[in-house]
Order: C-alpha cells, then structure tokens, then sequence
C-alpha cells in the first residue's frame, strides 16, 4: 500500500509538484525521472516496477527517435547498439573462421605424417 491510497487526489498531486518544483528540481535538471507508484501489484518491490518503467521507457524511446525525430534506425541509440553487437559478432565469426582453417591445416599435416608412417 502506498500513500496514495490514504489522500485525496489532488492533494497528492499538489504534493508532487512541490517534490518536483522545490526539492527535486537540480536532480529532474540534470535527467532524473519521477514516477507515481500507486498501487504496487503484489510482491513487487519499488525496484522492481522501476525497472519494469525503465524497460517501458526504453521501448518508448527507439519509437520517438523513429517516428518523431524521423532518425533512421542505424542512427538511433539502439540500432548503434545493435550495429556494435553484431560487428563483434562478424570478428568473432572471422577469429574463429582461421582459428578452424589453421585446425585444419594442422590436420591435414597430421595425416600426412600418419600415412607416411602407414608407408613405412
């Protein structure tokens, strides 16, 4: 339960404002956010629905960078994100394309020293 159970609507939101205006504003300034918790659903902490906010919140974001600021995705915050993934996953496909290549050509080596063995 929170308090938001225990007073008047407009109270609590009067009360939100004075947090955000007089006490909380450097903080907002500098990019925190502030969330209303009303009614937390059963067995989740305040972290917990924080992060839930948060994942939300990011989802949001990449639409806004699409849709309103019109970025292509490559230049979106997540796309770069993605572009980077995936270019260490192509070096760590290209590390492991010599690795086996340099495995095989130890093979090969490997077997002509067992067929010259099976020769003599």
């Amino acid at each position: 339960m929170t308090k938001w159970s225990l007073i008047r609507t407009e109270v609590g939101i009067a009360r939100e404002k004075q947090l955000a205006h007089d006490y909380w504003k450097d903080i907002i300034k500098q990019g925190s956010k502030m969330f209303r918790l009303d009614q937390p659903p059963e067995g989740k902490t305040a972290l917990q629905i924080f992060e839930d906010h948060k994942l939300v919140a990011e989802a949001l974001e990449i639409q806004t960078e699409l849709v309103k600021v019109e970025k292509l995705l490559a230049e979106t915050e997540a796309g770069r994100t993605l572009r980077y993934t995936l270019e260490e996953l192509l070096e760590n496909q290209k590390r492991m394309a010599k690795r086996l290549q340099h495995d095989d050509e130890g093979e090969d080596g490997l077997m002509k020293v067992q067929k010259q063995i099976k020769k003599d």
